[in-house]
């Protein structure tokens, strides 16, 4: 059945003291439907929310004294639809956020928030460091169906980076003509009707080709920073934003109608409310996220944030003088993320169905200054997001080193090192749970 959602506010009926089902099956027989607790029970004599198909979200039924479900007709007057769910007057299936008791045995339904940045997709050592997260850069000229399902079938749940870099194959993707000095990936073009079809097209071909084998969906790279990760012509702050607001748009709609479960993330850096005016392109995601929410206010976007610390080549977050404990600070790293977590709990910024936004930490590494700096910082670091109960996802950045520079310094933000050596943080994120 197709499922609508709609915030269950002012609600006259009780109920609030209405048990939710988990672990039971829906089951058929000449008379009709009854749903199996699973127990030797079933509901009888009264409403009950039931996530038949495990999806987190639960539906309401009313059941007879009999146990069987009621359907097409009006109950205490409240109405029921052919498939027995109780609807609002334009026929919205009323859902609620369920919580479901997990199987320790399995892998797919475990509660750890430990995800990894891969450096190879079908070979990395998640299992071994019993990581439950894979996240991986998706340019959208590179297709990794196959490497994804394998990683799917190995237990992992996968999160895609959605990048559009330069290139000339469908250039009506790019929002420009020429390729533009210091841009690493581009915006998506929305600039003509043209060019909106062409970016649906390349959406819904890798939402049909990852939606049984991709939960999650980034779109984009650090988007308020509009020079380097997602250049734009127009880099008016209400223009850009808005602009990236219709991409993520196609990119919702389709990556929904392929895997209704799925979740879409917009990602920033850690810039908050800088302290000053950066240079033409770089925003303040304390200024884009208001402009996104009234745009995307009817969807269920999600926010990816990059918590690293305020010096990339200082491990030591714990005491970055710009992640400060106020409601607007410049940075929001693993020092002060509850700024973050607390912004998103206001009502105007909640998610359609009452219910707080998903936060993940899409990227933070750790400078190895010392071997046992860095394990000491990740293990801070990802104890606070485990903490948090509005934090989803911890992604540590990264696997392997891969020689990146900052300030003429190479970064070593691996817990392995570019001989293949473990680092003490390796056996410290392995030990996490």
């Amino acid at each position: 059945m197709k499922i609508f959602s709609s915030i269950l506010l002012g609600v006259g009926i009780s109920f609030i003291s209405i048990t939710t089902a988990f672990a039971g099956e829906w089951k058929q027989d000449k008379i009709g439907w009854w749903y199996d607790n699973g127990n030797g029970t079933y509901p009888n004599s009264g409403w009950e929310w039931i996530d038949g198909n495990k999806d987190s979200y639960a539906e309401c039924y009313y059941f007879g004294k009999n146990g069987y479900m009621f359907s097409n007709t009006y109950v205490e007057g409240f109405k029921l639809n052919a498939d027995g769910a109780w609807v609002d007057s334009s026929g919205n299936v009323q859902r609620k956020q369920v919580s479901h008791e997990k199987d320790n045995n399995s892998d797919n339904n475990s509660d750890s928030k430990k995800g990894l940045a891969v450096t190879e997709l079908s070979n990395h050592h998640g299992k071994e460091l019993g990581v439950k997260h894979i996240i991986w850069n998706n340019p959208v000229n590179l297709d990794y169906s196959e490497q994804f399902q394998k990683s799917k079938d190995d237990g992992f749940t996968n999160t895609v980076i959605i990048l559009n870099p330069w290139q000339t194959t469908n250039p009506l993707l790019l929002p420009v003509t020429n390729k533009q000095e210091g841009a690493v990936f581009y915006g998506f073009n929305t600039s003509t009707e043209e060019s909106k079809k062409a970016v649906r097209e390349v959406a819904r071909k890798f939402a049909r080709n990852y939606s049984k084998s991709v939960s999650n969906w980034i779109i984009g790279n650090e988007i308020n920073e509009g020079n380097t990760w997602n250049f734009l012509p127009n880099r008016e702050i209400n223009a850009y934003t808005t602009q990236y607001a219709e991409s993520f748009r196609i990119w919702y709609e389709e990556i929904k109608a392929a895997n209704p479960n799925a979740n879409v993330y917009i990602p920033f850096d850690y810039r908050w409310n800088w302290y000053s005016d950066q240079g033409y392109g770089a925003f303040q995601a304390s200024q884009m996220i208001p402009i996104l929410n009234q745009t995307l206010k009817d969807t269920y976007y999600g926010i990816a944030w990059h918590a690293y610390p305020e010096d990339l080549v200082d491990p030591n977050f714990t005491n970055d003088i710009s992640a400060k404990d106020s409601v607007s600070p410049p940075i929001i790293n693993m020092k002060n993320i509850n700024a973050l977590t607390n912004f998103m709990q206001q009502q105007d910024y909640l998610a359609p169905n009452g219910t707080v936004r998903s936060v993940i930490l899409s990227e933070q590494g750790f400078n190895a200054t010392t071997d046992e700096k860095q394990a000491q910082m990740i293990e801070t670091a990802y104890n606070i997001a485990k903490e948090n109960p509005y934090i989803d996802i911890f992604f540590l950045s990264r696997e392997n080193d891969l020689g990146e520079m900052h300030l003429g310094q190479e970064m070593k933000f691996g817990i392995i090192d570019r001989n293949g050596n473990k680092r003490a943080s390796f056996e410290t994120y392995k030990n996490l749970k």
